[in-house]
């Protein structure tokens, strides 16, 4: 009986998360159109991406395309047998400055970051997933292969190394918003 109730309130808290998450993303003007609905299959057509605009919640808004990616700190991970190079999206970022509230503890944790590709395909990264403070786990722009610039998806992409099935993988990266819940 304690085992039901338990699954019960479980997806009860599941629901109210979609739906806190579906106004934030409303209300940040990201609603679903015919163009780009919010829930898509991966991206494995759509243009070809050659840069991608960092913005929202952040001090430093900016476009980035290879040369701007090469020009920052470089990390690598190894899924596999594939070492993926490029920047963490932890240092990206940090680097435009993000936007908290000294006054809310842990601030960082109602945060998040949409990643949008080039087929209007999204992606929700919780920041509080990302920070080195907390979750911790890596995420990389990824702007190589084995050494090599990618020569299809587009110049740059969301690499999750723990990512079971690669599901939020992103690849003709063209956007980035950090937005906060309400």
């Amino acid at each position: 009986m304690a085992a039901k109730r338990l699954d019960i309130f479980h997806s009860l808290a599941c629901a109210a998360s979609l739906v806190l998450l579906a106004g934030a993303v409303q209300a940040e003007g990201l609603a679903p159109s015919p163009a780009f609905p919010l829930v898509k299959a991966a991206a494995t057509e759509g243009p070809q991406s050659t840069q991608f605009a960092l913005d929202g919640l952040v001090m430093t808004p900016a476009t980035y395309d290879r040369a701007a990616l090469a020009a920052l700190p470089q990390s690598t991970l190894k899924v596999g047998d594939i070492t993926y190079s490029g920047v963490s999206l932890w240092t990206l970022l940090s680097k435009a400055d993000i936007v908290t509230h000294p006054d809310i503890k842990n601030d960082i944790l109602r945060e998040f970051v949409v990643a949008t590709a080039s087929d209007g395909y999204m992606l929700v990264i919780s920041l509080g997933e990302i920070d080195p403070d907390f979750g911790n786990q890596p995420c990389l722009i990824a702007t190589q292969r084995d050494g090599a610039d990618f020569t299809s998806g587009g110049f740059a992409r969301l690499v999750f190394p723990n990512d079971v099935k690669k599901g939020r993988w992103v690849i003709n990266l063209t956007g980035l918003k950090v937005s906060e819940a309400p």
